[in-house]
């Protein structure tokens, strides 16, 4: 799946590297505390009882939690242009990943391995949600980008708040599951992919400086972080935990405003465009029920957000980006689209 224009700044691959960062950590807050539990009632490790560790939480999580927009609105700005190829070579990816996984987790168990088509189930319906979504964004782009090409800018405003009012209002507040509930569905990627779309689009009439556009950023994420403390101050941790969802209007914002604030870079770094490449790997790689047990077997051993757990979380970061470099050219094309 090629963008439109041969070259990436690397402004933007800058954005997808931090991006997959900030996924990184979040999961590691997210899955590692456990605080997805704790909103539905279930038994958590998250520390109700010690609200300076609880607020700091949530404070991370909110400037963390923009990563998956932030790729969403890359793929919008540059467009899918589909082919059968990338697809390919997506699939093909996961569930090289997938399967060696399964060979890794049989091996370190002690138990004998059995060939079967589990993972390509678990591509499709498990932890593999976002590639899922991702991949029926890649079949809808043809469709959305020539809509936003022949759209007058009339209509093109009127797409923008037709679908702001299913994501915001029937799926964000609402709460509706046959919509977008919480952002975890194609509605929601097709409407971050269409807002990438207008920026590119009416790109020569923003003109918001970057420093504005990351203060709006960081205020927007306080904001977010404030809002979930207050909830968990009056016990309401299902709302809390909502101030996470990908369809969260101020998240959503949060999310355009550090995507301008990247875009307003501008500078040519072959390594840096070189490394942005190993995102899809390194999502791939994090992105498992192993790797999910190991954050709460982490916190379990050292303490939430103490020294010791928080500098595994960076070393954590710091591997899985390296680590993956020896990946790098068998998925340079399927790395490139995914960004």
């Amino acid at each position: 799946m090629k963008t439109n224009h041969q070259t990436r700044d690397s402004n933007f691959e800058l954005l997808c590297i931090v991006a997959m960062a900030f996924i990184v950590l979040h999961h590691m807050i997210v899955h590692g505390t456990q605080m997805w539990r704790l909103s539905l009632g279930e038994p958590s490790i998250f520390p109700t009882d010690n609200s300076p560790v609880a607020a700091a939480l949530m404070f991370l999580n909110a400037f963390f939690v923009v990563g998956v927009n932030s790729f969403l609105l890359i793929s919008g700005f540059y467009g899918i242009k589909l082919k059968f190829r990338s697809f390919y070579a997506l699939l093909i990816t996961c569930l090289v990943y997938s399967y060696a996984y399964d060979i890794f987790v049989a091996y370190i168990n002690h138990i004998d391995y059995v060939f079967s088509l589990q993972p390509l189930e678990e591509v499709f319906l498990h932890s593999g949600w976002f590639i899922t979504c991702y991949i029926a964004l890649m079949f809808l782009s043809p469709f959305i980008n020539k809509s936003t090409e022949n759209f007058t800018t009339k209509e093109a405003m009127y797409g923008l708040i037709f679908l702001s009012i299913l994501t915001f209002w029937f799926g964000f507040h609402l709460g509706s599951i046959y919509i977008n509930k919480t952002g975890y569905n194609v509605l929601h990627f097709v409407f971050i992919y269409y807002i990438g779309r207008l920026l590119r689009r009416f790109e020569s009439s923003i003109r918001i400086k970057t420093v504005a556009s990351l203060g709006l950023y960081i205020g927007l994420s306080l904001l977010i972080g404030f809002i979930a403390f207050r909830q968990f101050n009056i016990g309401n941790f299902p709302h809390m935990f909502k101030q996470f969802q990908y369809n969260n209007p101020l998240l959503v914002l949060s999310s355009v405003a550090l995507f301008l604030a990247f875009k307003r870079l501008s500078f040519k770094a072959c390594f840096v465009n070189w490394f942005a490449g190993l995102v899809l790997a390194i999502y791939l790689v994090h992105d498992h029920t192993f790797f999910r047990e190991w954050f709460v077997r982490i916190n379990q051993t050292y303490g939430i957000l103490s020294l010791q757990s928080v500098g595994i979380a960076l070393v954590i970061v710091v591997v899985l980006m390296f680590g993956c470099c020896f990946v790098r050219q068998a998925t340079t094309h399927c790395d490139k689209s995914f960004c």
